[in-house]
Protein backbone atom coordinates (compact mmCIF):
# COMPACT_ATOMS: atom_id res chain seq x y z
CA UNK A 1 0.00 0.00 0.00
CA UNK A 2 3.08 2.57 0.90
CA UNK A 3 4.68 1.56 -2.61
CA UNK A 4 1.47 2.87 -4.59
CA UNK A 5 1.40 5.67 -2.84
CA UNK A 6 4.72 6.64 -3.71
CA UNK A 7 4.97 5.72 -7.00
CA UNK A 8 1.57 7.92 -7.23
CA UNK A 9 3.27 10.42 -6.02
CA UNK A 10 6.17 10.08 -8.48
CA UNK A 11 3.43 9.80 -11.66
CA UNK A 12 2.06 13.20 -11.00
CA UNK A 13 5.61 14.65 -10.50
CA UNK A 14 6.63 13.13 -14.32
CA UNK A 15 3.49 14.48 -15.58
CA UNK A 16 4.66 17.38 -14.45
CA UNK A 17 7.81 17.84 -15.46
CA UNK A 18 6.65 17.09 -19.14
CA UNK A 19 4.07 18.99 -19.35
CA UNK A 20 7.24 21.98 -18.95
CA UNK A 21 6.18 23.12 -15.13
CA UNK A 22 8.76 23.22 -12.19
CA UNK A 23 6.32 21.42 -9.50
CA UNK A 24 9.08 23.64 -6.75
CA UNK A 25 7.82 26.81 -8.58
CA UNK A 26 3.88 26.22 -6.51
CA UNK A 27 6.04 26.45 -3.31
CA UNK A 28 5.36 30.19 -1.97
CA UNK A 29 8.42 31.80 -0.76
CA UNK A 30 9.38 32.68 2.67
CA UNK A 31 8.26 36.10 4.40
CA UNK A 32 10.79 37.52 6.77
CA UNK A 33 10.06 40.47 9.01
CA UNK A 34 11.39 43.70 8.45
CA UNK A 35 14.61 44.47 10.91
CA UNK A 36 16.45 47.16 11.18
CA UNK A 37 19.81 47.63 10.43
CA UNK A 38 22.08 46.84 13.56
CA UNK A 39 24.77 49.27 14.63
CA UNK A 40 27.98 49.16 14.04
CA UNK A 41 30.33 47.41 16.46
CA UNK A 42 32.47 50.10 18.49
CA UNK A 43 35.86 50.23 17.03
CA UNK A 44 38.25 48.24 18.93
CA UNK A 45 40.30 50.54 22.07
CA UNK A 46 36.75 53.24 21.38
CA UNK A 47 36.37 55.00 24.83
CA UNK A 48 33.03 54.70 26.09
CA UNK A 49 31.61 57.85 27.28
CA UNK A 50 29.40 58.29 29.73
CA UNK A 51 27.98 61.42 30.73
CA UNK A 52 27.90 62.35 34.83
CA UNK A 53 24.60 62.73 36.08
CA UNK A 54 24.54 66.72 36.32
CA UNK A 55 22.48 67.91 38.85
CA UNK A 56 21.40 71.16 40.07
CA UNK A 57 24.07 74.21 40.08
CA UNK A 58 24.09 75.99 43.01
CA UNK A 59 23.58 79.27 42.65
CA UNK A 60 26.95 81.80 43.82
CA UNK A 61 26.70 83.12 47.56
CA UNK A 62 26.30 86.58 47.08
CA UNK A 63 29.31 89.08 48.18
CA UNK A 64 28.58 90.58 51.42
CA UNK A 65 28.11 94.33 51.33
CA UNK A 66 31.31 96.48 53.30
CA UNK A 67 30.61 98.42 56.13
CA UNK A 68 30.09 101.94 55.27
CA UNK A 69 33.21 104.52 56.10
CA UNK A 70 31.70 106.69 58.51
CA UNK A 71 33.14 110.78 58.16
CA UNK A 72 36.01 111.03 59.60
CA UNK A 73 38.14 114.56 60.53
CA UNK A 74 40.61 115.76 58.94
CA UNK A 75 44.15 115.19 61.08
CA UNK A 76 45.26 119.16 60.22
CA UNK A 77 48.79 119.47 59.38
CA UNK A 78 51.68 117.11 60.88
CA UNK A 79 53.46 117.77 63.54
CA UNK A 80 57.40 119.32 63.73
CA UNK A 81 58.24 116.85 66.47
CA UNK A 82 57.70 113.00 67.31
CA UNK A 83 58.56 114.08 70.88
CA UNK A 84 61.13 111.47 70.84
CA UNK A 85 65.18 112.52 70.50
CA UNK A 86 65.61 109.60 68.93
CA UNK A 87 63.40 110.21 65.92
CA UNK A 88 64.23 113.67 65.59
CA UNK A 89 67.64 112.98 65.42
CA UNK A 90 67.49 110.56 62.76
CA UNK A 91 65.00 113.14 60.59
CA UNK A 92 67.89 115.47 61.22
CA UNK A 93 70.08 112.76 59.52
CA UNK A 94 71.97 112.51 62.74
CA UNK A 95 70.90 108.75 63.42
CA UNK A 96 70.55 106.24 60.44
CA UNK A 97 66.90 106.17 58.61
CA UNK A 98 66.91 102.42 59.58
CA UNK A 99 65.45 103.24 62.93
CA UNK A 100 62.12 105.02 62.03
CA UNK A 101 59.01 103.61 60.81
CA UNK A 102 58.12 102.47 57.79
CA UNK A 103 56.00 105.09 56.80
CA UNK A 104 58.45 107.88 56.58
CA UNK A 105 59.18 108.31 52.90
CA UNK A 106 57.26 105.34 52.06
CA UNK A 107 57.07 105.63 47.81
CA UNK A 108 54.15 103.90 47.36
CA UNK A 109 51.41 106.18 49.12
CA UNK A 110 51.16 109.27 50.34
CA UNK A 111 50.88 109.45 54.33
CA UNK A 112 50.15 112.85 55.23
CA UNK A 113 50.89 113.01 58.66
CA UNK A 114 53.80 110.37 59.64
CA UNK A 115 55.32 112.49 62.61
CA UNK A 116 51.74 112.62 64.29
CA UNK A 117 51.29 108.64 63.35
CA UNK A 118 55.01 108.04 65.44
CA UNK A 119 54.15 110.07 68.54
CA UNK A 120 50.52 108.94 68.82
CA UNK A 121 51.65 105.15 68.43
CA UNK A 122 54.77 105.18 70.54
CA UNK A 123 52.08 106.82 73.07
CA UNK A 124 50.02 103.94 72.97
CA UNK A 125 52.98 101.67 73.43
CA UNK A 126 53.64 103.28 76.56
CA UNK A 127 49.99 103.10 77.77
CA UNK A 128 48.63 99.74 76.05
CA UNK A 129 51.84 97.74 75.10
CA UNK A 130 53.77 98.06 78.51
CA UNK A 131 53.56 94.25 78.56
CA UNK A 132 56.31 94.77 75.01
CA UNK A 133 58.67 97.35 76.04
CA UNK A 134 59.37 95.30 79.49
CA UNK A 135 60.71 91.93 78.83
CA UNK A 136 62.64 90.64 76.02
CA UNK A 137 60.90 88.39 73.68
CA UNK A 138 62.19 84.64 73.49
CA UNK A 139 63.01 85.02 69.66
CA UNK A 140 64.83 88.15 69.95
CA UNK A 141 67.84 86.98 68.35
CA UNK A 142 65.58 86.55 65.21
CA UNK A 143 64.56 89.86 64.76
CA UNK A 144 66.89 91.80 66.68
CA UNK A 145 69.32 90.28 68.51
CA UNK A 146 70.31 92.83 71.49
CA UNK A 147 67.08 93.59 72.17
CA UNK A 148 67.64 92.85 75.97
CA UNK A 149 70.38 95.61 75.80
CA UNK A 150 68.21 98.70 74.39
CA UNK A 151 67.16 101.46 76.26
CA UNK A 152 64.15 102.29 76.79
CA UNK A 153 63.74 104.69 73.48
CA UNK A 154 65.50 101.75 71.62
CA UNK A 155 62.77 99.38 72.52
CA UNK A 156 59.66 101.67 71.31
CA UNK A 157 61.89 102.73 68.01
CA UNK A 158 61.82 98.85 67.49
CA UNK A 159 57.99 97.95 68.44
CA UNK A 160 57.06 101.00 66.42
CA UNK A 161 59.48 99.65 63.43
CA UNK A 162 57.40 96.59 63.70
CA UNK A 163 54.13 97.51 63.86
CA UNK A 164 54.48 100.05 61.03
CA UNK A 165 55.82 97.58 58.68
CA UNK A 166 53.04 95.10 59.62
CA UNK A 167 50.65 98.09 59.34
CA UNK A 168 52.02 98.50 55.52
CA UNK A 169 51.60 94.52 54.60
CA UNK A 170 48.20 94.76 56.36
CA UNK A 171 46.81 97.92 54.58
CA UNK A 172 49.32 99.89 52.89
CA UNK A 173 48.78 102.45 55.05
CA UNK A 174 44.69 103.10 54.46
CA UNK A 175 42.79 103.30 57.28
CA UNK A 176 39.85 102.97 55.98
CA UNK A 177 40.51 99.79 53.91
CA UNK A 178 37.75 96.86 54.19
CA UNK A 179 38.93 93.25 53.28
CA UNK A 180 36.68 90.18 53.30
CA UNK A 181 38.27 86.71 51.80
CA UNK A 182 37.24 83.28 51.79
CA UNK A 183 38.93 82.08 54.94
CA UNK A 184 36.69 84.69 56.97
CA UNK A 185 33.52 84.22 58.27
CA UNK A 186 30.72 84.89 55.93
CA UNK A 187 30.22 88.75 56.16
CA UNK A 188 33.09 89.30 58.62
CA UNK A 189 35.14 92.22 57.73
CA UNK A 190 38.84 93.57 58.46
CA UNK A 191 39.10 97.05 58.66
CA UNK A 192 41.54 99.73 59.17
CA UNK A 193 45.23 99.77 59.36
CA UNK A 194 45.96 96.92 61.13
CA UNK A 195 43.04 94.71 59.68
CA UNK A 196 40.79 94.08 62.84
CA UNK A 197 37.44 92.56 62.92
CA UNK A 198 34.69 93.46 64.65
CA UNK A 199 34.01 90.48 66.92
CA UNK A 200 37.73 90.29 67.38
CA UNK A 201 37.97 94.01 68.72
CA UNK A 202 34.80 93.64 70.92
CA UNK A 203 36.31 90.03 73.30
CA UNK A 204 36.63 91.36 76.70
CA UNK A 205 40.16 89.40 77.14
CA UNK A 206 41.46 92.56 74.97
CA UNK A 207 40.14 95.62 76.77
CA UNK A 208 39.26 97.37 73.83
CA UNK A 209 36.88 99.48 75.11
CA UNK A 210 37.34 101.96 72.19
CA UNK A 211 36.00 99.44 69.67
CA UNK A 212 32.07 99.94 70.47
CA UNK A 213 30.89 99.28 66.33
CA UNK A 214 32.39 98.81 62.65
CA UNK A 215 32.74 102.72 62.62
CA UNK A 216 35.51 102.69 65.32
CA UNK A 217 37.30 100.95 63.83
CA UNK A 218 38.08 103.22 60.74
CA UNK A 219 39.60 105.70 63.06
CA UNK A 220 43.23 105.34 62.92
CA UNK A 221 44.05 106.12 66.78
CA UNK A 222 41.21 103.67 67.76
CA UNK A 223 42.47 100.81 65.37
CA UNK A 224 46.07 101.22 66.21
CA UNK A 225 45.39 101.49 70.38
CA UNK A 226 42.86 98.11 69.97
CA UNK A 227 45.72 96.39 67.90
CA UNK A 228 48.73 97.14 70.39
CA UNK A 229 46.35 95.52 73.16
CA UNK A 230 45.95 92.54 71.51
CA UNK A 231 49.37 91.86 70.77
CA UNK A 232 50.10 92.71 74.31
CA UNK A 233 47.49 90.08 75.42
CA UNK A 234 49.33 87.04 73.14
CA UNK A 235 52.79 88.53 73.84
CA UNK A 236 52.23 88.44 77.90
CA UNK A 237 51.03 84.84 76.88
CA UNK A 238 53.71 83.39 74.84
CA UNK A 239 56.52 85.90 75.23
CA UNK A 240 57.46 85.56 71.49
CA UNK A 241 56.89 87.78 68.67
CA UNK A 242 56.29 85.28 66.30
CA UNK A 243 56.68 80.97 66.23
CA UNK A 244 54.85 78.08 66.46
CA UNK A 245 54.32 75.31 69.17
CA UNK A 246 54.75 72.63 66.59
CA UNK A 247 56.65 69.44 68.30
CA UNK A 248 55.25 66.63 65.78
CA UNK A 249 53.84 67.38 62.52
CA UNK A 250 49.92 68.62 61.98
CA UNK A 251 50.38 69.73 65.71
CA UNK A 252 50.43 73.04 67.53
CA UNK A 253 49.50 76.49 67.15
CA UNK A 254 50.31 80.13 65.99
CA UNK A 255 52.52 81.79 68.81
CA UNK A 256 52.64 85.44 69.29
CA UNK A 257 51.85 88.10 66.81
CA UNK A 258 51.31 85.55 64.79
CA UNK A 259 48.17 83.78 66.34
CA UNK A 260 46.42 86.77 64.70
CA UNK A 261 47.95 88.48 61.79
CA UNK A 262 49.17 86.80 58.85
CA UNK A 263 52.28 88.31 57.84
CA UNK A 264 53.83 87.51 61.03
CA UNK A 265 53.76 83.23 59.81
CA UNK A 266 55.93 81.30 57.92
CA UNK A 267 55.97 77.70 57.74
CA UNK A 268 59.73 77.66 58.62
CA UNK A 269 58.68 78.62 62.35
CA UNK A 270 57.29 74.78 62.52
CA UNK A 271 59.29 72.56 64.08
CA UNK A 272 62.68 72.42 65.41
CA UNK A 273 65.07 72.09 62.17
CA UNK A 274 63.09 74.60 60.27
CA UNK A 275 63.51 77.18 62.83
CA UNK A 276 67.39 76.28 63.15
CA UNK A 277 67.67 76.78 59.45
CA UNK A 278 65.75 80.19 59.17
CA UNK A 279 68.23 81.07 62.32
CA UNK A 280 71.35 80.29 60.17
CA UNK A 281 69.87 82.08 56.96
CA UNK A 282 69.52 85.46 58.99
CA UNK A 283 72.82 85.37 60.61
CA UNK A 284 74.25 84.86 57.18
CA UNK A 285 72.61 87.86 55.42
CA UNK A 286 72.63 89.93 58.52
CA UNK A 287 75.80 91.96 57.28
CA UNK A 288 74.47 92.43 54.18
CA UNK A 289 71.10 93.62 55.21
CA UNK A 290 72.95 96.18 57.49
CA UNK A 291 74.99 97.26 54.86
CA UNK A 292 71.15 97.96 52.52
CA UNK A 293 70.01 99.91 55.49
CA UNK A 294 72.66 102.51 55.43
CA UNK A 295 71.82 103.80 52.20
CA UNK A 296 69.75 106.50 51.72
CA UNK A 297 67.00 105.61 49.48
CA UNK A 298 63.71 104.00 50.98
CA UNK A 299 64.38 100.22 51.09
CA UNK A 300 60.97 99.56 49.43
CA UNK A 301 62.31 100.50 46.17
CA UNK A 302 64.47 97.04 46.92
CA UNK A 303 61.95 94.56 47.02
CA UNK A 304 61.61 93.72 43.34
CA UNK A 305 65.64 92.29 43.87
CA UNK A 306 64.66 90.28 46.96
CA UNK A 307 61.43 89.27 45.83
CA UNK A 308 62.93 88.04 42.58
CA UNK A 309 65.49 85.62 45.04
CA UNK A 310 62.66 84.29 46.62
CA UNK A 311 61.82 86.46 49.93
CA UNK A 312 58.08 86.30 51.08
CA UNK A 313 56.30 88.36 53.24
CA UNK A 314 57.75 87.30 57.07
CA UNK A 315 61.04 87.02 55.26
CA UNK A 316 61.00 90.66 54.19
CA UNK A 317 60.14 91.79 57.68
CA UNK A 318 63.09 90.16 59.01
CA UNK A 319 65.42 92.23 56.62
CA UNK A 320 63.86 95.31 57.47
CA UNK A 321 63.93 94.69 61.04
CA UNK A 322 67.28 93.56 61.16
CA UNK A 323 68.75 96.74 59.31
CA UNK A 324 68.38 98.69 62.76
CA UNK A 325 71.19 100.14 63.49
CA UNK A 326 70.86 99.60 67.24
CA UNK A 327 70.19 95.59 66.79
CA UNK A 328 73.80 94.25 66.29
CA UNK A 329 74.94 92.71 69.64
CA UNK A 330 78.46 93.31 68.83
CA UNK A 331 79.03 89.18 69.58
CA UNK A 332 80.28 87.09 66.65
CA UNK A 333 76.92 84.91 67.29
CA UNK A 334 74.88 87.41 64.93
CA UNK A 335 76.77 86.48 62.01
CA UNK A 336 77.60 83.24 60.12
CA UNK A 337 79.64 82.75 56.99
CA UNK A 338 77.52 81.57 53.99
CA UNK A 339 77.99 78.41 52.85
CA UNK A 340 80.67 78.75 50.26
CA UNK A 341 79.39 77.14 47.14
CA UNK A 342 80.01 73.62 45.32
CA UNK A 343 83.07 73.41 43.34
CA UNK A 344 82.31 73.09 39.91
CA UNK A 345 84.44 70.35 37.92
CA UNK A 346 84.00 71.16 34.52
CA UNK A 347 83.23 68.05 32.62
CA UNK A 348 85.62 66.93 29.61
CA UNK A 349 83.79 67.44 26.52
CA UNK A 350 85.05 64.56 23.77
CA UNK A 351 86.70 66.05 20.60
CA UNK A 352 84.36 65.84 17.80
CA UNK A 353 84.61 63.59 14.70
CA UNK A 354 85.23 64.69 11.48
CA UNK A 355 82.77 64.88 8.76
CA UNK A 356 82.35 63.42 6.76
CA UNK A 357 83.87 60.36 8.34
CA UNK A 358 87.27 58.91 6.90
CA UNK A 359 86.66 55.89 5.19
CA UNK A 360 88.47 52.64 6.62
CA UNK A 361 91.43 51.42 5.09
CA UNK A 362 90.94 48.53 3.15
CA UNK A 363 93.25 45.41 4.30
CA UNK A 364 95.31 44.02 1.97
CA UNK A 365 96.40 40.33 2.38
CA UNK A 366 100.08 39.71 2.94
CA UNK A 367 101.79 39.15 -0.39
CA UNK A 368 98.91 41.25 -2.22
CA UNK A 369 100.19 44.73 -4.25
CA UNK A 370 98.89 48.18 -2.83
CA UNK A 371 95.47 49.52 -4.00
CA UNK A 372 95.89 52.28 -6.21
CA UNK A 373 94.18 55.36 -4.89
Amino acid sequence: MGFSREFSAFAVFLVAMTAGANPLDSIPEAVCPAQEEPAPPPLPGEPTVQLPDVGPIPLPRPRPTPPKVPEIPDDGPDLSSTGIELYDRALRDEEPKSILPFWFGYPWAKIKTPVLWTRYLSESLRTNGRELLRTAPKDAELFCPNFKNLNDEQRLAFWVRLISLLMERESTYNPVRTYSGESIEYGLFSTGLLMLSLSSAKQSRFGCTMIQSNDDLFFWRKNMDCAVRIMSFFYKEDQVIASHSQVEPGTGRWMGLSRYWEPMRDNRLRGEKSRHLLMRSVKQQRLDWLEEGRGKSHPAKRDEIHKSRGEKSFGRILRLMNQMAFCPSGSPDDYEAPEPLPEIVPIPRPRPEPWPPKPEEPKIPPGCPPIKK
